[in-house]
């Protein structure tokens, strides 16, 4: 037996700016412009703000354990298991320095029929210059909230177990079960969306300016002085019924509030057989779940403070793929025969696999400032009976790949019933490659080495997945490819 222990420690020390070029709203601060509502921003090196988004991560720490055990001289069994910390690259976050820069710009008040400005006058300067440094300054915009304490790294928690054996001296196999669970994953999170217990409310109140008759006579009013001064036509009940009614959304800074899952079976087989030829199969189960997307964020996400646990858009639960090298036995007495023959090499790596998830869409008119809608599903009856063997998008009545009669769009006021993800997948998707390439050794130092590198060389068409946009009047079909066509590309080196 033979172990392996390893201890990783990764303390994390986020983005700064050493002049304090920050800015960020804190959802507890008082705002003096909204009726000392919470939230206002705050700016690097002003009231004890120091000149970092996030703190400093210093208990990051990733063990690791390594076991593997000689059942008999051809068998073995593995197993291990760590954490694997993400990268910090600043998490796709960007860096929110609100107040720190300005576009000017200046227009007709009437459309051109007198001028925003003479050039004779030089470049008007009536606009604010910054830096702005108001905590009520982002009023009526969208900010970025930061919660230090709150943020914490993504990791991966791993492990497997493994069975090898060799069965000859050209032949082994191994199986495995290799899962993992993802903890602290980025994903959208909007502060700002309206509660859950206004949702009840007519569309038609919701959308009332927050002065007229209908909002007065169901008790809402302005929840600050100067509220429809700041917001003007938008300002309605939805609007001044949300947890930060100054601002028009509040998205958190260092989001990692998601978890993923993911189970897999793999198998592997290498074969060596005679005269320079060899071979590898390996299969993959996989079941992949999350309430999550990292950061491609999911548009079928309806709720921004809910988490759905759904399939992820890359769950593929079968890949197959296999490949072969042959080296090619030629040997020639004649060195001009040798140098154009010998030493040629031949491969090919294909990967087919299932299709991916499919996430319907659709238009979402709902006032609650959520983050999207998907339709419905009606109809156990989703996909078409048109084969990938038959379809062609070019005939109407072969291009069909979702029926859309198994869609509705939800309630007026209502979230859609149905999951994230649709049971029926796109097409499945079918990767192949074919290679040969010779190298010349033609002094002591100096090797060439020509290269043919073919892409699809079967020239398939692999149709990619269906439109899933509801509101398109295209719905359910296929516009586009997963691969491009046959691909042939050539290159000589020199190796010196």
């Amino acid at each position: 037996m033979t172990l392996t222990l390893g201890l990783r420690w990764e303390p994390i020390i986020p983005h700064s700016d050493p002049l304090g070029r920050i800015s960020y709203a804190d959802i507890s601060v008082p705002n003096a412009g909204a009726g000392n509502r919470p939230g206002a921003m705050l700016f690097g090196n002003q009231n004890g703000v120091s000149n970092r988004y996030l703190n400093v991560l210093w208990s990051n720490f990733a063990p690791r354990l390594g076991v593997a055990y000689r059942l008999t001289n051809r068998t073995v069994l593995r197993a291990g298991t760590g954490i694997f910390n993400s990268n910090y690259i600043n998490q796709g976050n960007g860096l929110p320095a609100f107040g720190y820069a300005t576009t000017a710009s200046f227009a007709s008040a009437d459309g051109g029929t007198t001028s925003a400005f003479n050039w004779d006058g030089g470049f008007p300067q009536n606009f604010r210059r910054p830096p702005v440094k108001e905590a009520t300054a982002a009023n009526g915009q969208s900010v970025t909230a930061v919660i230090p304490s709150g943020y914490r790294l993504p990791y991966k928690l791993q492990w497997n177990l493994a069975v090898e054996h060799q069965f000859a001296s050209d032949i082994s196999m191994s199986f495995s079960y290799v899962p993992n669970a993802g903890r602290h994953l980025a994903n959208t999170q909007q502060l700002n969306q309206l509660p859950q217990q206004f949702w009840n409310l007519p569309t038609s109140l919701l959308t009332a300016n927050i002065n007229s008759p209908e909002a007065r006579a169901a008790g809402f009013s302005e929840p600050f002085a100067g509220f429809s001064t700041l917001w003007g036509g938008l300002a309605r009940v939805n609007q001044a019924l949300r947890p930060f009614p100054q601002y028009s959304g509040v998205s958190v800074y260092g989001s990692t509030y998601g978890n993923s899952s993911y189970h897999s079976f793999q198998y592997k087989l290498d074969k060596r057989y005679a005269k320079g030829l060899t071979g590898t199969v390996a299969y993959t189960w996989s079941k992949f779940l999350t309430d999550a997307a990292m950061f491609d964020d999911n548009p079928a996400q309806q709720n921004a403070l809910l988490r759905e646990k759904s399939y992820h858009p890359s769950d593929y639960p079968h890949v197959l793929t296999f490949s072969l090298v042959y080296n090619v036995p030629f040997q020639s007495q004649n060195r001009a025969v040798n140098f154009l023959l010998k030493g040629w090499q031949l491969a090919t790596v294909n990967s087919y696999s299932s299709g991916a998830r499919l996430f319907p869409t659709t238009s979402n008119p709902l006032p609650y400032f959520n983050l999207g809608l998907r339709p419905n599903v009606v109809s156990s009856n989703v996909r078409s009976d048109i084969s990938m063997g038959a379809y062609d998008p070019n005939d109407p009545s072969k291009n069909t790949y979702l029926l859309r009669s198994a869609f509705a769009n939800p309630a007026p006021g209502q979230l859609s019933t149905a999951a994230r993800g649709l049971e029926v997948r796109g097409p499945g998707r079918l990767d192949e490659s074919f290679a040969f390439m010779k190298q010349n050794k033609i002094a002591e130092r100096i090797t060439t080495q020509f290269r043919v590198e073919i892409q699809n060389p079967l020239n398939r068409v692999v149709f990619g997945n269906p439109i899933t946009d509801f509101t398109n009047a295209a719905f359910g079909r296929i516009n586009s490819t997963q691969i491009g066509p046959r691909n042939v590309q050539l290159g000589l080196k020199l190796i010196f």
